[in-house]
């Protein structure tokens, strides 16, 4: 793999797996996430994730969604970061009163976020947000 496009790990990188089961009185649902977050250049952060999603119901009928996503946070100065968001969904219902259905759906964010500034002994003063979306 050429040099400039290795990524080492480093101690900001963060993988997280998360399962759950929902059981209701008519369902039962299963979901499976992942997100990584890693540092691939000084200033710039890569945050791949996709979400896995199965329902049955009582029915008969079944339910299952696939979103992958992708976020890139560039650290414009200390205080300040740029995000670009993707997100994709694919949904899929199937079952005895429906033939089968799809749905797709995409979502565009870009966010510039300015970040918590330390405050005395270390704590974060506060925290602004500017959300701007298409």
């Amino acid at each position: 793999m050429p040099r400039h496009l290795h990524h080492r790990c480093t101690r900001r990188d963060t993988h997280v797996v998360i399962g759950n089961f929902v059981n209701g009185a008519t369902f039962q649902g299963k979901r499976l996430s992942y997100n990584n977050a890693s540092l691939v250049f000084g200033t710039w952060q890569l945050e791949p994730s996709l979400k896995l999603y199965r329902q049955s119901d009582n029915t008969g009928a079944t339910r299952s969604r696939w979103a992958p996503g992708l976020r890139l946070n560039w650290r414009v100065v200390p205080q300040a970061a740029l995000e670009s968001e993707v997100n994709v969904e694919k949904s899929k219902t199937s079952g005895p009163q429906r033939i089968g259905s799809s749905r797709r759906s995409c979502f565009l964010r870009r966010r510039l976020r300015r970040l918590p500034v330390p405050g005395p002994g270390g704590a974060f003063a506060r925290q602004f947000d500017f959300d701007q979306q298409p």
